[in-house]
């Protein structure tokens, strides 16, 4: 019988490391022969996870509240300039993940001054959390300003240095998204930071077609011709002393009848266009416009010139 080689499993649990546990193949050989793996008693069960997520929840609700406070004493009034100082001053003290999202959203109103100095000290905190977080705010929110902010904090925070997987991970949510803006925004920042990673998704997403079917039905009918009536049926109808016809009409139609069964709209994302072509263009050290809209033509130079030749994503 041929050995079975154990296979390795990944287990991995919110906050707890990836552990590699061995399992065997169902071609199981002699017990004496397998090693024995006990998984670490720190791994967090069922009861345990369900237990940290209530903490999380609860610790998030308290600091949102201390953070509803601060805004209401200290950012109530724009012109009270050393309240505002003194409010920074505390919202420094503030470096839970938990809370990174919440500080956005709950100062959104206060100012632009105060979302500017949320956005430096998250990412004056250089942790994965706090960088995904800024890079959140720089492809979803809705405000041009706010999200010009946080891509420029991100790219002087990041300074040509490679962006962490959570950073990459909101940008190519963003990509994948069907709003046109947020594909925009994301492909912007992929631009902004040099994200080799982000190239596939972006050749795939500068041009989108959707379908319009209609289930064995016509969208429309275009006409050429000529209809001319006719007599197809004449009942006579008789009474005393007088005789009358009751006529059928129809029409018979001469010409050309087109119908529409399906339709095909396909939208051309300038901007993701223009942030490809600016990405590609600084990476490879050649202009690559003279690609244009041609995905297929983009997807044969990225696996023929670029990967070759620089290697792909770092």
């Amino acid at each position: 019988m041929r050995p079975t080689t154990p296979l390795l499993v990944l287990i991995a649990l919110a906050g707890t490391p990836a552990i590699a546990i061995a399992q065997d193949t169902p071609a199981t050989p002699a017990p004496s022969t397998l090693p024995t793996v006990e998984p670490p008693a720190d791994i967090a069960q069922p009861d345990d996870l369900t237990e940290a997520l209530k903490a999380h929840h609860l610790r998030r609700e308290h600091l949102e509240v201390e953070l509803k406070r601060i805004r209401h004493r200290y950012f109530r009034n724009p012109r009270a300039q050393d309240l505002r100082e003194a409010g920074f001053e505390k919202l420094k003290e503030y470096n839970d993940p938990a809370i990174f999202e919440s500080m956005i959203e709950i100062f959104s109103r206060s100012g632009d001054d105060v979302i500017e100095f949320i956005i430096d000290h998250l990412a004056s905190l250089e942790t994965p959390e706090a960088l995904a977080t800024v890079a959140w705010t720089a492809v979803f929110d809705t405000h041009p300003r706010r999200r010009a902010m946080a891509s420029e904090t991100l790219a002087e925070t990041l300074d040509g240095k490679e962006a962490p997987h959570t950073v990459k991970s909101v940008v190519a949510d963003g990509l994948r998204r069907s709003h046109d803006k947020h594909v925009a925004n994301a492909a912007g920042l992929a631009a902004t930071l040099k994200m080799a990673d982000a190239i596939p998704a972006m050749i795939a997403s500068q041009v989108v077609g959707r379908g319009n079917g209609s289930d064995g039905g016509s969208l429309a009918y275009i006409i050429v011709g000529q209809q001319q009536a006719f007599v197809s049926d004449l009942e006579p109808v008789v009474g005393d002393s007088a005789v009358a016809f009751d006529p059928t009409l129809s029409v018979v139609t001469e010409g050309v009848v087109l119908r529409v069964l399906d339709a095909v709209v396909v939208t051309y994302r300038v901007e993701v266009h223009d942030a490809l072509v600016r990405l590609t263009s600084d990476l490879s050290g050649r202009d690559t416009s003279y690609l244009g809209w041609d995905v297929p033509k983009w997807r044969k130079w990225y696996a023929k010139e670029f990967l070759p030749e620089f290697g792909g994503p770092k």
